[in-house]
């Protein structure tokens, strides 16, 4: 398969994330308080639906193995996340809101500007760049959507929810990886992607795991929570 990276599809592929990001925000924030539970739950059902459209797609079409297909990423959370946030109670309810805001923002911007599972096999017009195109941007939009009108409200004890949820998957996932020798979440090797790859090198095969894992569990969390910080004090300073 070709590779499409630093191509003008990357360079649209940026430009519709970002833009579509910009105008959902700006479409819920002024029609959209109130709402969230509603979108969360709206958001849920089609997330699941193109999940199950992207799996058969995988073994009908490009009979890919099941490494492949099932959703054991770190990105992937959303769809449980948001299923907890919707239909959860309680504890539930703040583990998914908890990976929407902290994890989902993070990654969701970082794949829009660097996707390298998607245009790194396929060209922008197909049927999975398009799909993780829309993943993504609602990965970050719903972050947001959570913490704009106040629906959510940020806290440091906010760490012990986010590592709870993400460390569930990723023991499951890790359990996989070494029962099956799967590399879900890439949690034993990278993929071939390039920070991750770098990340491979510059600390060993033996460290690797536990790197990746500081990264999902930790730092996602640290990058979401000091800049959710910094633009409040920013934002305060200049009322």
């Amino acid at each position: 398969m070709d590779n499409y990276l630093f191509t003008w599809d990357h360079l649209l592929f940026v430009i519709l994330g970002l833009c579509s990001i910009t105008v959902l925000c700006l479409l819920f924030k002024k029609y959209g308080k109130g709402k969230e539970l509603n979108i969360l739950k709206w958001a849920f059902w089609i997330l699941f639906i193109l999940e199950v459209m992207k799996i058969f797609y995988h073994i009908l079409v490009l009979k890919a193995p099941a490494k492949n297909w099932i959703p054991l990423y770190f990105c992937s959370l959303v769809l449980y996340a948001c299923g907890f946030a919707s239909y959860g109670k309680g504890k539930i309810k703040k583990m998914g809101e908890c990976f929407l805001v902290y994890g989902g923002i993070v990654a969701g911007t970082i794949f829009i500007i660097y996707p390298a599972t998607a245009l790194g096999l396929h060209p922008l017009f197909h049927f999975l760049t398009i799909h993780s195109l829309f993943y993504h941007v609602s990965c970050v939009f719903l972050g947001l959507m959570l913490l704009m009108h106040n629906y959510y409200e940020i806290s440091h004890n906010d760490i012990i929810d986010y590592a709870l949820f993400v460390g569930i998957y990723m023991l499951f996932a890790q359990t996989l990886n070494v029962v099956f020798s799967t590399n879900f979440m890439f949690l034993k090797e990278s993929g071939d992607i390039l920070p991750l790859s770098f990340l491979y090198t510059f600390v060993g095969a033996y460290f690797y795991p536990l790197c990746i894992a500081i990264g999902q569990l930790v730092c996602t969390f640290y990058i979401t929570y000091v800049s959710c910080f910094v633009y409040r004090k920013v934002k305060f300073k200049n009322l």
